[in-house]
């Protein structure tokens, strides 16, 4: 997990385990999303039901889609700032080359 691209973490009530967890042993979260919180449910000892399940799949699905369209726009950044400082590193290297030549017309 520590080598992992993102990182969701996913507690189930307030008593947040995982994210004591996951700061005891130094491991960054990306996205963080405690359930009880962000339904508005309490957390009780009965199998869900379907609704619920579904409920939580869709709350997971956002912040999934949420946390990998943000990490395109990055990448997308990262490369724009690539190719600028490429464009501009050759320019600068073409100034030097060119800088004492005599034009050759």
């Amino acid at each position: 997990m520590k080598q992992s691209e993102k990182r969701i973490l996913i507690d189930a009530c307030g008593i947040q385990c995982g994210a004591k967890l996951a700061k005891r042993e130094g491991m960054p979260v990306d996205c963080y999303i405690e359930l009880t919180s962000a339904l508005g449910i309490r957390k009780v000892k009965q199998l869900p039901s379907k609704d619920l399940e579904d409920k939580v799949y869709k709350t997971i699905q956002k912040e999934v889609d949420a946390l990998l369209e943000k990490g395109e726009m990055n990448l997308r950044n990262r490369q724009k700032v690539k190719r600028r400082s490429y464009a501009t590193k050759t320019d600068r290297d073409s100034k030097k080359q060119f800088a004492g030549a005599k034009p050759s017309c």
